[in-house]
């Protein structure tokens, strides 16, 4: 009773439960598909998708300039809204000048990919990197207002869509496209739905939107293109470019059995961890803006991740390479083996990256490049060395799970002493 009546009192608790919820319901969705995707698609397959959706994922997120992470600083909502229009703006620039790249070089970049059937779906990169960058803006501006029971139904939709597509395409075709487009499709459709939350107010806002004023947000903003933009590619490119080089250096197989892996060893990072960062962003959003301390918030967050996440990870550490095989069958037992090896970074990663937002809330955009262009230059210097040296690819796992870990401990310790000074 006691534990319901705080519950009920803290903005903070229902607000994550609701995200957490949504969240949970949209992750069950792929996690039940997975062994009849892994049924209908080859891990060549879903090493081909996992190319296009790596470099998705490594021009989506930035192609908005992260304004996204720039929504909660603004004390009038209007800024906000018109913030959000500065990085969809922004957005359609920079897909517009990665499509004609891709139209120029296109043979020559699935030449170094080593995937000649990546020449024709290469150009679906930029209109998939367009609809993720703007549907990270109105993620942002939608968990401003407050809008989490919706956040939570379109999370769901989104995971609904791309698992209809997925298992539908795919019955009828088989090859990757029922992957890809399932990608793309799902993004469009969630953007659509998010922006319908919020339509009222940014119909209202953009009749009173002069270039002069998306010029000067986009001006008093300018340090997330400076610096967040570049600190997140490096962050991102830490992920996805290691899977673009798994795919090269051992193959796309290897790299299908990978992909399988982080999927589900992530899940809990997606479920929980992820709607836990909104929440926090918005709450240190708003002390900063009242000027109130964060270390409180930031103590509490710390204990709540830290509660869920050490019991959950030791479960999986012991059960997890023995489910795998039986689950997805056969041809995927590998991947219970790479799952193991993974789940102590999965773990430490479930604790710090939510609290890393708050390097970005304190304006310490710079700090964060340098610790992720770090973190992009262990990943590839481990996996090219590990190449070049004829390892195994779980040896190349065991070292990048040991040295990752110790790195974003590294990463909690910098934002425990911003959390401290402010």
């Amino acid at each position: 009773m006691q534990w319901f009546k705080k519950y009920r009192n803290s903005s903070f608790l229902k607000y994550t439960t609701t995200l957490v919820l949504g969240t949970a319901l949209a992750q069950a969705v792929p996690v039940i598909l997975s062994p009849v995707i892994s049924r209908i698609y080859l891990p060549a397959h879903l090493g081909l998708a996992g190319i296009f959706l790596s470099l998705t994922n490594i021009f989506g997120p930035v192609s908005n300039g992260k304004y996204d992470l720039a929504i909660h600083l603004p004390k009038k909502d209007k800024d906000s809204i018109q913030l959000t229009m500065v990085g969809i703006c922004f957005s359609a620039i920079f897909c517009l000048l990665l499509f004609c790249i891709i139209a120029i070089f296109n043979v020559q970049i699935s030449s170094i990919l080593q995937s000649p059937e990546m020449q024709y779906w290469l150009f679906f990169v930029p209109a998939s990197a367009f609809f993720i960058g703007c549907f990270e803006m109105l993620m942002q501006i939608s968990t401003r207002f407050k809008k989490y029971s919706h956040l939570s139904r379109v999370m769901v939709f989104k995971s609904g869509t791309l698992g209809f597509f997925q298992v539908g395409i795919g019955y009828f075709n088989n090859s990757a496209a029922g992957l890809i487009l399932g990608q793309v499709l799902s993004v469009f459709t969630a953007s659509l739905l998010l922006l319908n939350t919020t339509k009222k107010k940014m119909f209202v806002e953009y009749k009173r939107i002069t270039t002069y004023n998306l010029f000067q947000l986009a001006k008093k903003y300018s340090e997330f293109p400076k610096y967040a933009m570049g600190s997140s590619l490096f962050n991102i490119l830490s992920l996805n470019a290691l899977n673009l080089l798994i795919g090269i250096l051992y193959s796309p197989a290897v790299l299908g059995l990978y992909l399988l892996t982080y999927r589900v060893i992530n899940l809990p990072t997606t479920v929980i961890s992820q709607s836990l960062s909104k929440v926090f962003l918005e709450k240190a959003g708003a002390n900063k803006r009242a000027s109130e301390p964060i270390k409180k918030t930031f103590i509490k967050t710390s204990l709540r991740l830290a509660t869920i996440s050490i019991p959950l990870f030791l479960i999986l550490y012991i059960t997890i390479e023995h489910v795998y095989g039986f689950v997805f069958g056969e041809e995927w037992t590998d991947s219970g083996k790479y799952a193991k090896i993974l789940t102590p970074l999965i773990a430490t990663k479930f604790i710090v990256s939510p609290l890393s937002n708050i390097l970005y809330v304190y304006n310490k955009q710079k700090l964060m490049l340098f610790w992720q262009i770090g973190l992009l230059f262990i990943s590839v210097s481990l996996l090219v060395g590990s190449s070049y040296s004829n390892n195994s690819f779980e040896y190349f796992l065991i070292n990048y799970s040991s040295l990752l870990t110790l790195y974003y401990l590294i990463l909690y310790a910098i934002a425990f002493k911003i959390s401290i000074k402010n």
